[in-house]
Protein backbone atom coordinates (compact mmCIF):
# COMPACT_ATOMS: atom_id res chain seq x y z
CA UNK A 1 0.00 0.00 0.00
CA UNK A 2 1.12 3.60 -0.37
CA UNK A 3 1.99 5.87 2.55
CA UNK A 4 -1.37 7.66 2.53
CA UNK A 5 -3.31 4.39 2.87
CA UNK A 6 -0.83 3.05 5.46
CA UNK A 7 -1.24 6.19 7.56
CA UNK A 8 -5.04 6.01 7.38
CA UNK A 9 -5.01 2.34 8.38
CA UNK A 10 -2.55 2.87 11.24
CA UNK A 11 -4.35 5.86 12.75
CA UNK A 12 -7.69 4.02 12.63
CA UNK A 13 -6.18 1.04 14.44
CA UNK A 14 -4.57 3.28 17.04
CA UNK A 15 -7.88 5.01 17.62
CA UNK A 16 -9.57 1.67 18.29
CA UNK A 17 -6.87 0.70 20.76
CA UNK A 18 -7.44 3.94 22.62
CA UNK A 19 -11.17 3.35 23.19
CA UNK A 20 -10.72 1.26 26.34
CA UNK A 21 -11.56 2.71 29.73
CA UNK A 22 -7.91 2.83 30.70
CA UNK A 23 -5.18 2.01 28.17
CA UNK A 24 -1.74 1.39 29.67
CA UNK A 25 1.45 0.71 27.78
CA UNK A 26 4.84 -0.69 28.57
CA UNK A 27 7.87 -0.15 26.40
CA UNK A 28 10.05 -3.23 26.17
CA UNK A 29 13.79 -2.66 26.61
CA UNK A 30 13.65 1.16 26.52
CA UNK A 31 14.98 1.56 30.05
CA UNK A 32 18.01 -0.62 29.29
CA UNK A 33 18.75 0.85 25.87
CA UNK A 34 19.14 4.45 27.02
CA UNK A 35 21.35 3.64 30.01
CA UNK A 36 24.49 4.65 28.12
CA UNK A 37 23.15 8.01 26.92
CA UNK A 38 23.08 11.22 28.96
CA UNK A 39 21.29 13.57 26.53
CA UNK A 40 18.07 12.15 25.15
CA UNK A 41 15.40 13.59 22.90
CA UNK A 42 11.90 12.37 23.73
CA UNK A 43 8.36 13.52 22.93
CA UNK A 44 5.16 14.50 24.68
CA UNK A 45 2.38 12.16 23.47
CA UNK A 46 -0.60 13.41 21.53
CA UNK A 47 -3.77 11.41 20.97
CA UNK A 48 -3.09 7.69 21.07
CA UNK A 49 0.72 7.86 20.90
CA UNK A 50 2.56 5.68 23.37
CA UNK A 51 3.43 7.66 26.48
CA UNK A 52 7.09 7.22 27.43
CA UNK A 53 7.51 10.36 29.54
CA UNK A 54 7.83 8.38 32.78
CA UNK A 55 11.30 7.33 31.63
CA UNK A 56 12.35 10.71 33.06
CA UNK A 57 11.35 9.53 36.55
CA UNK A 58 13.52 6.44 36.18
CA UNK A 59 16.58 8.47 35.13
CA UNK A 60 16.31 11.81 36.97
CA UNK A 61 20.03 12.55 36.46
CA UNK A 62 19.92 12.38 32.67
CA UNK A 63 19.09 15.36 30.46
CA UNK A 64 15.88 15.11 28.42
CA UNK A 65 14.74 17.35 25.56
CA UNK A 66 11.20 17.89 24.28
CA UNK A 67 10.24 19.20 20.83
CA UNK A 68 8.65 22.51 19.95
CA UNK A 69 7.07 23.08 16.54
CA UNK A 70 7.04 26.39 14.71
CA UNK A 71 7.89 26.43 10.99
CA UNK A 72 10.15 23.48 11.80
CA UNK A 73 10.76 21.24 14.80
CA UNK A 74 13.39 22.08 17.44
CA UNK A 75 14.23 20.72 20.90
CA UNK A 76 14.48 22.40 24.31
CA UNK A 77 15.86 20.92 27.54
CA UNK A 78 13.12 19.89 29.95
CA UNK A 79 13.43 19.27 33.68
CA UNK A 80 10.76 17.44 35.65
CA UNK A 81 8.16 19.87 36.98
CA UNK A 82 9.14 22.59 34.47
CA UNK A 83 6.16 24.52 33.16
CA UNK A 84 4.81 23.37 29.78
CA UNK A 85 2.80 25.50 27.37
CA UNK A 86 0.21 24.50 24.79
CA UNK A 87 1.82 23.71 21.45
CA UNK A 88 0.84 23.87 17.81
CA UNK A 89 -0.61 20.36 17.54
CA UNK A 90 -2.39 20.04 20.92
CA UNK A 91 0.79 18.86 22.57
CA UNK A 92 2.75 20.32 25.48
CA UNK A 93 5.98 22.19 24.83
CA UNK A 94 8.80 23.36 27.12
CA UNK A 95 9.99 26.93 27.47
CA UNK A 96 13.67 27.78 27.05
CA UNK A 97 16.57 27.94 24.63
CA UNK A 98 16.76 25.72 21.57
CA UNK A 99 19.67 23.26 21.73
CA UNK A 100 22.00 22.09 18.99
CA UNK A 101 20.62 18.89 17.49
CA UNK A 102 23.97 17.12 17.52
CA UNK A 103 24.36 17.67 21.27
CA UNK A 104 21.53 15.17 21.73
CA UNK A 105 22.97 11.64 21.70
CA UNK A 106 19.79 9.76 20.84
CA UNK A 107 16.20 10.46 19.93
CA UNK A 108 13.14 8.44 20.93
CA UNK A 109 10.67 9.10 18.13
CA UNK A 110 6.90 8.51 17.93
CA UNK A 111 5.79 6.58 14.86
CA UNK A 112 2.43 6.13 13.16
CA UNK A 113 3.82 2.98 11.51
CA UNK A 114 7.17 1.43 10.60
CA UNK A 115 7.99 -0.28 7.32
CA UNK A 116 9.69 -3.63 6.91
CA UNK A 117 12.96 -1.83 6.16
CA UNK A 118 12.82 0.18 9.42
CA UNK A 119 11.58 3.43 7.89
CA UNK A 120 9.33 5.63 9.99
CA UNK A 121 5.90 6.76 8.88
CA UNK A 122 4.79 9.99 10.55
CA UNK A 123 1.82 12.28 10.14
CA UNK A 124 2.84 13.50 6.70
CA UNK A 125 4.25 16.92 7.55
CA UNK A 126 7.92 15.86 7.37
CA UNK A 127 9.15 17.57 10.56
CA UNK A 128 11.23 14.67 11.84
CA UNK A 129 12.41 13.76 8.32
CA UNK A 130 13.91 17.20 7.83
CA UNK A 131 15.20 17.59 11.39
CA UNK A 132 17.02 14.25 11.47
CA UNK A 133 18.39 14.43 7.92
CA UNK A 134 22.14 13.83 8.32
CA UNK A 135 21.90 13.14 12.06
CA UNK A 136 24.63 10.70 13.18
CA UNK A 137 23.25 9.81 16.62
CA UNK A 138 21.03 6.89 17.64
CA UNK A 139 17.38 6.88 16.55
CA UNK A 140 14.82 4.78 18.44
CA UNK A 141 11.33 4.33 17.07
CA UNK A 142 8.48 3.59 19.49
CA UNK A 143 5.51 1.80 17.96
CA UNK A 144 2.49 -0.35 18.71
CA UNK A 145 3.54 -3.91 17.92
CA UNK A 146 0.53 -4.21 15.57
CA UNK A 147 1.96 -1.38 13.42
CA UNK A 148 5.56 -2.54 13.13
CA UNK A 149 6.75 -4.21 9.89
CA UNK A 150 3.84 -2.72 7.96
CA UNK A 151 3.95 -3.31 4.20
CA UNK A 152 4.00 0.15 2.60
CA UNK A 153 6.20 1.98 0.10
CA UNK A 154 8.53 4.31 2.05
CA UNK A 155 10.42 7.20 0.49
CA UNK A 156 14.18 7.75 0.46
CA UNK A 157 13.84 10.76 2.78
CA UNK A 158 11.92 8.85 5.49
CA UNK A 159 13.86 8.44 8.75
CA UNK A 160 15.66 5.10 8.99
CA UNK A 161 15.55 3.86 12.59
CA UNK A 162 18.48 2.22 14.38
CA UNK A 163 16.24 0.41 16.85
CA UNK A 164 12.52 -0.30 17.09
CA UNK A 165 10.87 -0.81 20.48
CA UNK A 166 7.34 -2.11 20.62
CA UNK A 167 4.71 -1.06 23.11
CA UNK A 168 1.73 -3.26 23.83
CA UNK A 169 -1.54 -3.16 25.66
CA UNK A 170 -1.57 -4.34 29.25
CA UNK A 171 -4.34 -4.33 31.80
CA UNK A 172 -3.53 -3.80 35.47
CA UNK A 173 -5.63 -4.48 38.54
CA UNK A 174 -5.07 -3.26 42.08
CA UNK A 175 -5.91 -4.79 45.45
CA UNK A 176 -6.40 -2.21 48.18
CA UNK A 177 -6.02 -3.78 51.61
CA UNK A 178 -8.44 -2.11 54.03
CA UNK A 179 -9.19 -4.83 56.59
CA UNK A 180 -6.96 -3.64 59.43
CA UNK A 181 -8.10 -3.02 62.98
CA UNK A 182 -5.96 -0.16 64.26
CA UNK A 183 -5.16 -1.91 67.55
CA UNK A 184 -1.64 -0.47 67.75
CA UNK A 185 -3.13 3.00 67.45
CA UNK A 186 -5.49 2.24 70.35
CA UNK A 187 -8.49 3.41 68.35
CA UNK A 188 -12.03 2.06 68.45
CA UNK A 189 -12.29 1.98 64.65
CA UNK A 190 -10.24 0.73 61.76
CA UNK A 191 -7.43 3.23 61.27
CA UNK A 192 -8.07 3.60 57.54
CA UNK A 193 -11.46 5.12 58.43
CA UNK A 194 -9.86 7.90 60.45
CA UNK A 195 -10.09 11.40 58.99
CA UNK A 196 -7.06 12.87 57.28
CA UNK A 197 -7.68 16.40 56.12
CA UNK A 198 -11.01 16.42 54.30
CA UNK A 199 -11.01 12.68 53.50
CA UNK A 200 -10.66 9.37 55.25
CA UNK A 201 -7.24 7.72 55.10
CA UNK A 202 -8.24 5.03 52.60
CA UNK A 203 -9.77 7.53 50.15
CA UNK A 204 -6.40 8.96 49.12
CA UNK A 205 -5.05 5.66 47.78
CA UNK A 206 -8.39 4.66 46.30
CA UNK A 207 -8.62 7.89 44.29
CA UNK A 208 -5.16 7.39 42.77
CA UNK A 209 -5.81 3.74 41.91
CA UNK A 210 -9.14 4.51 40.24
CA UNK A 211 -7.32 7.03 38.04
CA UNK A 212 -4.43 4.78 37.05
CA UNK A 213 -5.47 1.11 36.85
CA UNK A 214 -8.21 -0.84 35.11
CA UNK A 215 -9.76 -2.69 38.05
CA UNK A 216 -9.76 -2.09 41.81
CA UNK A 217 -10.55 -4.75 44.42
CA UNK A 218 -11.08 -3.46 47.97
CA UNK A 219 -10.54 -5.98 50.76
CA UNK A 220 -12.49 -4.81 53.81
CA UNK A 221 -13.23 -6.08 57.29
CA UNK A 222 -16.64 -7.65 57.89
CA UNK A 223 -16.95 -5.22 60.79
CA UNK A 224 -16.75 -2.39 58.22
CA UNK A 225 -19.41 -3.82 55.90
CA UNK A 226 -21.14 -0.43 55.84
CA UNK A 227 -18.25 0.68 53.61
CA UNK A 228 -19.70 -1.32 50.74
CA UNK A 229 -22.41 1.31 50.31
CA UNK A 230 -19.88 4.15 50.19
CA UNK A 231 -17.39 2.71 47.71
CA UNK A 232 -17.72 3.53 43.98
CA UNK A 233 -19.92 1.05 42.10
CA UNK A 234 -17.10 -0.07 39.77
CA UNK A 235 -14.98 -1.21 42.73
CA UNK A 236 -15.07 -4.92 43.57
CA UNK A 237 -15.33 -5.74 47.27
CA UNK A 238 -14.44 -8.80 49.31
CA UNK A 239 -13.87 -9.47 53.00
CA UNK A 240 -10.47 -9.94 54.56
CA UNK A 241 -9.21 -12.96 56.45
CA UNK A 242 -7.57 -13.51 59.81
CA UNK A 243 -4.17 -12.42 58.43
CA UNK A 244 -2.88 -10.07 55.75
CA UNK A 245 -1.93 -13.14 53.73
CA UNK A 246 -5.51 -14.46 53.75
CA UNK A 247 -6.83 -11.01 52.84
CA UNK A 248 -4.53 -10.76 49.81
CA UNK A 249 -5.58 -14.21 48.63
CA UNK A 250 -9.25 -13.26 48.90
CA UNK A 251 -8.54 -10.19 46.77
CA UNK A 252 -6.52 -12.13 44.20
CA UNK A 253 -9.48 -14.44 43.60
CA UNK A 254 -11.44 -11.48 42.18
CA UNK A 255 -8.69 -10.10 39.92
CA UNK A 256 -9.29 -10.52 36.17
CA UNK A 257 -6.27 -8.77 34.61
CA UNK A 258 -2.78 -10.01 33.75
CA UNK A 259 -0.98 -7.86 36.32
CA UNK A 260 -1.92 -6.79 39.82
CA UNK A 261 -0.46 -4.37 42.30
CA UNK A 262 -1.16 -4.79 46.01
CA UNK A 263 -1.28 -1.76 48.26
CA UNK A 264 -1.89 -1.07 51.94
CA UNK A 265 -4.61 1.56 52.37
CA UNK A 266 -2.73 2.74 55.47
CA UNK A 267 -0.13 4.23 53.09
CA UNK A 268 -2.23 7.14 51.78
CA UNK A 269 0.43 9.15 49.97
CA UNK A 270 0.90 7.25 46.72
CA UNK A 271 0.80 9.31 43.53
CA UNK A 272 -0.30 8.78 39.93
CA UNK A 273 3.32 9.28 38.89
CA UNK A 274 4.41 6.40 41.14
CA UNK A 275 1.79 4.03 39.70
CA UNK A 276 2.69 4.96 36.12
CA UNK A 277 6.35 4.34 36.91
CA UNK A 278 5.46 0.87 38.21
CA UNK A 279 3.40 0.05 35.12
CA UNK A 280 6.24 1.01 32.82
CA UNK A 281 8.43 -1.71 34.33
CA UNK A 282 5.93 -4.54 34.03
CA UNK A 283 6.62 -7.64 32.01
CA UNK A 284 5.70 -11.31 32.56
CA UNK A 285 8.92 -12.24 34.38
CA UNK A 286 9.39 -9.15 36.53
CA UNK A 287 8.20 -8.06 39.97
CA UNK A 288 8.14 -4.40 40.96
CA UNK A 289 8.93 -3.33 44.51
CA UNK A 290 8.32 0.18 45.79
CA UNK A 291 10.90 0.89 48.46
CA UNK A 292 12.85 3.50 50.41
CA UNK A 293 16.55 3.80 51.04
CA UNK A 294 17.66 2.47 54.42
CA UNK A 295 18.92 5.38 56.51
CA UNK A 296 19.30 3.61 59.85
CA UNK A 297 21.99 1.21 60.99
CA UNK A 298 20.48 -2.29 61.07
CA UNK A 299 21.66 -4.99 63.49
CA UNK A 300 21.10 -8.70 62.87
CA UNK A 301 20.55 -10.66 66.08
CA UNK A 302 21.38 -14.37 66.07
CA UNK A 303 21.41 -15.80 69.59
CA UNK A 304 24.00 -13.83 71.51
CA UNK A 305 25.69 -12.62 68.31
CA UNK A 306 25.03 -9.14 66.93
CA UNK A 307 26.03 -8.32 63.37
CA UNK A 308 25.87 -4.91 61.68
CA UNK A 309 24.49 -5.09 58.15
CA UNK A 310 25.67 -2.87 55.30
CA UNK A 311 22.77 -0.47 54.83
CA UNK A 312 23.92 0.29 51.28
CA UNK A 313 22.71 -3.23 50.46
CA UNK A 314 19.37 -2.79 52.24
CA UNK A 315 16.07 -1.17 51.28
CA UNK A 316 12.86 -0.68 53.24
CA UNK A 317 10.06 -2.48 51.42
CA UNK A 318 6.84 -0.50 50.98
CA UNK A 319 3.75 -0.88 48.80
CA UNK A 320 2.49 -1.04 46.10
CA UNK A 321 4.12 -4.34 45.16
CA UNK A 322 3.32 -5.64 41.72
CA UNK A 323 3.71 -8.76 39.60
CA UNK A 324 1.89 -11.21 37.35
CA UNK A 325 -1.51 -12.13 38.75
CA UNK A 326 -0.86 -15.78 37.92
CA UNK A 327 2.40 -15.93 39.89
CA UNK A 328 0.89 -14.16 42.89
CA UNK A 329 -2.27 -16.26 42.95
CA UNK A 330 -0.35 -19.53 42.56
CA UNK A 331 2.22 -18.44 45.13
CA UNK A 332 -0.36 -17.49 47.76
CA UNK A 333 -2.26 -20.73 47.19
CA UNK A 334 0.94 -22.73 47.69
CA UNK A 335 1.72 -20.76 50.85
CA UNK A 336 -1.75 -21.63 52.15
CA UNK A 337 -1.24 -25.33 51.41
CA UNK A 338 2.25 -25.34 52.95
CA UNK A 339 1.16 -23.26 55.96
CA UNK A 340 3.96 -20.77 55.20
CA UNK A 341 3.60 -17.23 56.51
CA UNK A 342 5.10 -14.21 54.73
CA UNK A 343 5.18 -10.55 55.71
CA UNK A 344 4.78 -9.06 52.24
CA UNK A 345 3.79 -10.04 48.73
CA UNK A 346 7.18 -10.28 47.07
CA UNK A 347 8.41 -12.53 49.89
CA UNK A 348 5.94 -15.11 48.56
CA UNK A 349 7.38 -14.83 45.05
CA UNK A 350 10.98 -14.84 46.28
CA UNK A 351 10.26 -18.17 47.95
CA UNK A 352 8.22 -19.94 45.26
CA UNK A 353 9.52 -18.21 42.11
CA UNK A 354 13.17 -17.23 42.81
CA UNK A 355 13.87 -16.98 39.07
CA UNK A 356 11.75 -13.82 38.75
CA UNK A 357 13.60 -10.50 38.49
CA UNK A 358 12.60 -7.68 40.86
CA UNK A 359 12.80 -4.06 39.73
CA UNK A 360 13.05 -1.39 42.43
CA UNK A 361 11.16 1.90 42.40
CA UNK A 362 12.50 4.29 45.02
CA UNK A 363 9.70 6.36 46.48
CA UNK A 364 9.45 9.41 48.69
CA UNK A 365 9.63 8.85 52.45
CA UNK A 366 5.98 9.99 52.46
CA UNK A 367 5.04 6.45 51.41
CA UNK A 368 5.21 5.37 55.06
CA UNK A 369 2.50 3.24 56.65
CA UNK A 370 0.30 4.77 59.32
CA UNK A 371 0.64 2.30 62.18
CA UNK A 372 1.01 4.32 65.37
CA UNK A 373 -0.42 7.52 66.78
CA UNK A 374 2.86 9.27 65.91
CA UNK A 375 2.51 8.15 62.28
CA UNK A 376 -1.01 9.55 62.21
CA UNK A 377 0.15 12.90 63.57
CA UNK A 378 2.90 13.04 60.92
CA UNK A 379 0.39 12.24 58.19
CA UNK A 380 -1.79 15.11 59.35
CA UNK A 381 1.16 17.47 58.92
CA UNK A 382 1.87 16.49 55.31
CA UNK A 383 -1.54 15.64 53.84
CA UNK A 384 -2.07 19.11 52.34
CA UNK A 385 0.38 18.70 49.47
CA UNK A 386 -1.40 15.51 48.34
CA UNK A 387 -4.94 16.82 48.48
Amino acid sequence: MDKKDARKYALALRSNLEKGDKINFIVNELKEVIKKYNNIGIYYPIGSEIDITNIMNIYPNKSFYLPITRDEISFIKYNLNDKLMDGKFHTKEPIGDIVNRDDIECFIIPCVAISKDKKRLGYGRGYYDRYLNGYKGFKIGVIYKELNNLDFEADDFDVVLDLIIEGWLIMVSAILLMAGKGERMKKDINKILLPLGNKKIYEYSLKVLLETVDEVVCVISEADSQLMKKLPKKVKVTFGGATRQESVLNGLRLVTNEYVLIHDAARPFITTELIEQIKMLLNPNTNVLVCNECKDTIKLLEGETIQTLDRKKLVRAATPQCSSTKYLLDGYNMALQDNNQFTDDLSVLEYYYPELVTELVYASDDIFKITTETDYQLAELIWRKYD
